[in-house]
């Protein structure tokens, strides 16, 4: 509807772009599909040493039997998670260090694990002063709110002077 709007009146009603990161979802602590359900997820409720045991205790690359064996971290749970918490070059590192069987899983985990504590500590802050202080959330609803409002009013005012009305 927005594409044939646009076609005809000019562009008025602007399309979303797709946003893509390099791990589209992430799997579960042990391989399935992340679910609540399944008990295999970080939440961001977690402590660090919840985060480090959950992540300590994740299904990694099967064909790793001992540390000297190579390894693809593509076929590893622990890279899939890398791919979202970890900078590029130590996830170029860390893949080839795990093909040449230089890094071991156990090592692998602990820089895992690291990135996701440090990742998770701004929304752990927000979500601790949303408990603090329920107002905070209410404040924060309201103004979007009104953000979302003066765009829509925006647009419709584009809309109406788009087809003639104004």
């Amino acid at each position: 509807v927005a594409r044939h709007f646009n076609r005809l009146y000019g562009e008025v009603f602007p399309l979303p772009k797709t946003i893509l990161n390099k791990a589209p979802s992430l799997p579960g602590t042990d391989g399935r599909k992340m679910s609540k359900s399944y008990n295999n997820c970080i939440y961001i409720s977690d402590t660090p040493d919840v985060i480090r045991k959950k992540i300590g205790t994740m299904f990694s690359n099967p064909e790793r039997k001992r540390r000297s064996d190579p390894g693809d971290a593509e076929k590893c749970n622990v890279y899939e998670f890398h791919k979202s918490f970890t900078d590029p070059a130590t996830l170029s590192r860390i893949k080839g260090e795990c093909a040449d069987a230089s890094i071991g899983c156990v090592e692998c985990k602990r820089i895992l694990t690291e990135n996701v504590i440090e990742a998770l500590q701004g929304p752990q802050q927000v979500r601790m002063r949303i408990e603090r202080e329920p107002a905070y959330l209410d404040d924060v609803l309201r103004r979007g709110r009104e953000e979302a409002t003066a765009a829509a009013e925006a647009t419709m005012r584009r809309v109406r002077e788009a087809v003639g009305l104004w």
